[in-house]
């Protein structure tokens, strides 16, 4: 009987082997040309996208941020508990108190890269694609595509130019890439156990008369002869206003520029239904400022630095029922004004032109706020906007930095780290990418031939590892579960409409 089974055991078998052959021949095509997952190594692309990094709880302010881990500076390890002595250097992004604090580390986010994408469609700009380095083709390099062929590309006061225009980047990688400047939710929290009066950066100007509530998270005012009374942003007191990165040691902050991109938001109520309230923000020595009677009245007006006034939009809106905190935002960004109160929007376009605004210039930016009637603010924040680095830490003009346009040839694009003075990208290349066959590329270009594939998608992002003690963290070298609220798509791209928007 076992004799007459065994053809039929042999067929089965074979019919086994071959379905596992073809199993493995799909998952090999799957990962050749379509999925594969990367591993973020650096900080390169931070905060985008995080490499092995230490995660960092301010014990002043109490904000949760990253920090660059590079084994060379940590040769002697973690504790026994898992956590590490940090560098003297490291600085809170929102109050900017410098300390070394022990934090544990996590690995760097686990990503999903569809290599299919740039079979199908050429890249777009703003992009974070995966290439082969055009120096070391056997090492793999992920960036934001910022350059396509044919353009001639330009870095001006950290924005990008593309034939002599300003870009601007799609709204949902702009929400990706503000950084925090400050939030009066997370002010000093060392004074609260402390029971003494808390350190804002938002500090009264001469004769103001702002109150202080919920420890300093809310301001408050109560001004019933109509007179304005101003809150200004002291940078002696919280963080400067420079384009430095959290991520990365202190001591670059003294070579960061200033910015001049940001965006000022804040949630304000007036219980008598009347009052006014602006905001001010400042760029090459222009004052611009956003301006609310809440009986129906917004407006946009510029102040030279001679002093002249000149309102520059204007709107008129219906009355909002505003007992209740409502969305009050101003930003300046890539020449574009946007005020927002509520569901209402004003704007004013500068342009697209190189200096539109001005002439960039060695100005730390001026932040204000101001109001009368009685009123009250919540949730104050303050943001800036990415800043590509054009000159290196000596002051060289790097290549596509001001004044050193670079133009990409035919299947040549250029690409930027958003950790932009962390990273080795096109920028800094200086010798001749190697191709095959003894062929060469131009230094700083990534060729069409070295692109894989465009990220879209974190993973696993790492571990619940933010400690403000790590005595309260035995599990800390163990965390094993990933941070799911960190899971995200990564944007990036325009779509046509977009495209014949800019131009």
């Amino acid at each position: 009987m076992s004799d007459k089974q065994s053809p039929s055991k042999e067929k089965s078998l074979c019919s086994t082997f071959e379905w596992l052959l073809i199993a493995l021949a799909l998952a090999f095509t799957y990962r050749a040309f379509l999925l594969e997952a990367y591993k973020i190594p650096t900080g390169s692309m931070a905060p985008t996208l995080r490499g092995d990094r230490f995660a960092v709880a301010c014990q002043s302010c109490g904000e949760k941020f990253d920090y660059g881990f590079i084994p060379e500076r940590y040769r002697r390890g973690a504790n026994r508990e898992g956590f590490y002595q940090l560098d003297p250097g490291t600085i809170c992004p929102n109050c900017g108190t410098t300390s070394r604090p022990v934090a544990s580390k996590i690995n760097g986010d686990r990503i999903l890269v569809f290599k299919g994408s740039y079979y199908f469609h050429d890249p777009d700009r703003w992009d974070v694609f995966v290439f082969k380095n055009p120096t070391e083709p056997h090492l793999n390099y992920i960036k934001r595509l910022v350059g396509l062929p044919g353009e001639k590309i330009e870095i001006i006061d950290g924005d990008i130019y593309i034939n002599d225009k300003i870009t601007r980047k799609p709204a949902k990688v702009q929400n990706e890439l503000w950084m925090p400047v400050f939030d009066s939710r997370l002010t000093e929290v060392v004074a609260y156990s402390q029971n003494r009066e808390p350190v804002s950066p938002m500090m009264n100007s001469e004769g103001s008369n702002w109150r202080y509530i919920e420890n300093g998270r809310s301001f408050s005012l109560d001004e019933t002869e109509g007179k304005k009374h101003e809150l200004y942003y002291n940078y002696k007191q919280g963080r400067d206003l420079r384009a430095f990165y959290s991520y990365n040691r202190y001591d670059m902050i003294n070579v960061a520029p200033f910015f001049s991109d940001m965006m000022l938001e804040a949630y304000v109520a007036f219980p008598d239904q009347s009052g006014e309230f602006e905001a001010v923000l400042s760029k090459y020595g222009t004052e611009y400022t956003a301006s609310l009677d809440v009986s129906g009245t917004m407006t946009v007006s510029a102040k030279e630095p001679s002093g002249k006034r000149n309102v520059i939009a204007e709107k008129t809106i219906k009355p909002l029922d505003t007992d209740r905190p409502v969305r009050f935002c101003f930003e300046n960004l890539d020449h574009v004004l946007r005020f927002s109160f509520g569901p209402e929007t004003l704007e004013y376009d500068f342009g697209r032109e190189a200096h539109a605004m001005g002439e960039p210039g060695r100005l730390r930016p001026q932040i204000k706020v101001a109001g009368s009637g009685r009123l009250r603010v919540e949730n104050l924040r303050i943001m800036r906007d990415i800043y590509y680095y054009g000159t290196g830490f000596d002051d060289e003009t790097l290549r596509a930095g001001e004044g050193r346009p670079y133009t990409l040839g035919e299947d040549e694009f250029f690409a930027c780290g958003d950790n932009s003075p962390a990273s080795s990208d096109s920028r800094y290349w200086d010798a001749p990418g190697i191709g095959n066959n003894a062929k060469t590329y131009p230094a700083g270009v990534v060729p069409r031939d070295y692109l894989i594939g465009k990220a879209f998608f974190v993973y696993w992002p790492g571990s619940f590892k933010y400690n403000l003690n790590p005595k309260f963290s035995k599990l800390g070298k163990f965390a094993i579960l990933p941070n799911v609220s960190e899971m995200k798509f990564i944007y990036g791209g325009v779509d046509d409409a977009e495209i014949e928007a800019e131009e």
